[in-house]
């Protein structure tokens, strides 16, 4: 027992009369071939069409430094502060306007919320 994913990729099926395999997708139309074959050399085969849309990955934020705890005491006027960033990358800072201060909410559907202001 054999399978393809289109021309991307193919393998072995682990088993005979009851077969099973993984099969890593590719974005979009997944057209995935399951063949079998007999001593003879005769072959059957079914298909199946999948198309494969990822979840989209929402971003996340992490402030790493000056620290990665959740309060800071700050000695200066001017805090310096840097992070990481994962997911997709969106401008808001058409809605933030030009000093966003504040605390934000990033909701799934891309809206900002601000749900709070504090002074640095």
């Amino acid at each position: 027992m054999r399978w393809a994913n289109g021309q991307e990729s193919s393998g072995v099926c682990t088993g005979t009369t009851n077969w099973s395999t993984s099969i890593t997708l590719i974005q979009g139309i997944n057209l995935i071939t399951v063949t079998a074959y007999d001593a003879a050399g005769n072959t059957g085969f079914d298909s199946l069409t999948v198309t494969y849309t990822p979840l989209e990955t929402l971003p996340s934020v992490t402030i790493t430094d000056p620290t990665t705890s959740s309060t800071y005491d700050a000695t200066q006027s001017t805090l310096n502060i840097s992070g990481t960033r994962i997911g997709r990358l969106r401008d808001y800072r058409g809605k933030m306007g030009k000093r966003p201060r504040g605390q934000w909410r990033l909701h799934r559907n891309h809206e900002l919320e601000r749900i709070g202001h504090y002074s640095v």
